[in-house]
């Protein structure tokens, strides 16, 4: 068995068409995800002689996380309630404030519907 890594670079609806595939599987596999971000906290300056640093606008930020999709928000509430020693049978389970889900795993928020969430572990 190969374990093979693929790279794709998507916009928003794809991204969304994407986490709907993945979230039907069964079961749901782990997502892996490299963000690539300008980056703007870099000093300019050199801290010892006071030179100017003449790559800082060229440096990027990468961060890469492997994350569980949350595909039944309602048995992972009831999970949470259990461990913490509550009854899950007294609290009704609702979208997150703010946001109505449009699948098992996606999210947008209740006012404009211009951003979407992922439920993510």
């Amino acid at each position: 068995m190969s374990n093979q890594k693929t790279q794709v670079v998507v916009n928003d609806q794809e991204i969304e068409t994407i986490f709907r595939q993945v979230e039907n599987q069964v079961p749901v596999p782990l997502v892996s995800c490299t963000l690539k971000t300008d980056f703007t906290g870099m000093v300019k300056k050199c801290k010892e002689d006071g030179t100017i640093n003449p790559y800082y606008k060229l440096l990027k930020k990468v961060s890469k996380k492997t994350y569980l999709l949350v595909t039944n928000y309602q048995q992972r509430v009831w999970n949470n309630l259990i461990k913490e020693g509550k009854d899950p049978s007294t609290f009704q389970v609702q979208s997150p404030s703010g946001k109505t889900h449009i699948s098992k795993c996606l999210l947008t928020d209740t006012q404009t519907h211009t951003k979407r969430y992922v439920m993510l572990e």
